[in-house]
């Protein structure tokens, strides 16, 4: 009796393990970084520089708008906007019919004033530049996904699955985000900071690398209903051979 309820044990974990798959797609430093603006007097302002960045030195990725105010016309204004390229290459044999979700997961080291002016998570749905996986080309979202004032400091994840889903169907290799600046408001600081790729850091023994997660739920074929069916029936039939 012991051996045929492990069999049926078995039997169900193979059946559960044909209805559902994971997929975890890891983001490269090359795909996240952000654009760093400078700019002074506030009026008829001027550009004093700019820079790409992929991290900072704490690899971290930060999405910035911040105001100093020095009285007359003369005001310093910082301003970083994130961009997200993640390769979709890896799920390209996946029949996008099966998808069940996806979720842009990332870990955020600071959040500040995120509610009152946050900063917006948009996704691209038209490329009409075809990316290249390099973040530099900062290339930003069309369409708000999420935005800070619901994000806290950790883990984050975010449902993507209609964006993805539609990129996959457009036959697009990369999938195309945007981080926005905070808000603008002058003589005040918004910040927003998540973990780069390159970082080496652990949350919780876990390592913060931003990740894209997709469930595909599949349908088995008819031969494998059969097996799993008649294995069954065959188990029931010695069980009753026994008593």
């Amino acid at each position: 009796m012991k051996k045929l309820l492990l069999c049926a044990l078995a039997l169900t974990s193979l059946a559960g393990s044909m209805f559902a798959a994971d997929y975890k797609v890891e983001l490269s430093e090359k795909n996240v970084g952000y654009w760093w603006y400078n700019k002074s007097q506030w009026s008829g302002g001027k550009d004093e520089s700019k820079d790409w960045l992929y991290s900072n030195s704490e690899k971290l990725v930060e999405v910035k708008n911040q105001y100093d105010y020095y009285g007359g016309s003369d005001r310093y204004f910082e301003q970083r906007d994130a961009y997200i390229q993640i390769d979709l290459s890896s799920l390209s044999g996946i029949d996008v019919s099966t998808i069940s979700k996806i979720t842009f997961n990332f870990c955020i080291k600071e959040l500040n004033d995120a509610t009152s002016s946050p900063a917006r998570l948009k996704h691209l749905d038209v490329q009409s530049i075809a990316p290249t996986g390099d973040a530099a080309q900062k290339l930003g979202g069309s369409t708000e996904v999420a935005n800070s004032a619901t994000m806290i400091v950790g883990w984050n994840s975010i449902d993507v699955g209609s964006s993805i889903i539609s990129d996959l169907e457009n036959g697009y290799d990369y999938a195309v985000f945007g981080f926005e600046k905070f808000g603008s408001e002058m003589d005040h600081s918004r910040l927003l900071t998540f973990y780069s790729p390159s970082s080496s850091e652990l949350v919780d023994g876990v390592s913060v690398v931003p990740y894209l997660s997709v469930t595909t739920t599949n349908v088995p074929e008819p031969a494998t209903y059969a097996a799993v069916f008649g294995a069954l029936a065959l188990a029931l039939a010695a069980y009753r051979r026994r008593k």
